[in-house]
């Protein structure tokens, strides 16, 4: 297989790369703290349904 081939095959397919355990955690910084707001969200009580969407 030359790298023409390889390359074209690389590109036409939908390939995921998993290097180690922890490679993704500077991109999970973006997230924040995300689900402690959603949680502090939905237990507020002093916002109707209309104001939390």
């Amino acid at each position: 297989m030359d790298i023409d081939k390889l390359k074209n095959t690389i590109q036409d397919c939908n390939l995921n790369f998993l290097i180690g355990s922890g490679l993704s955690v500077p991109y999970f910084s973006t997230l924040g703290n995300i689900e402690l707001l959603l949680t502090e969200l939905n237990e507020n009580t002093t916002l109707n349904n209309e104001e939390k969407k």
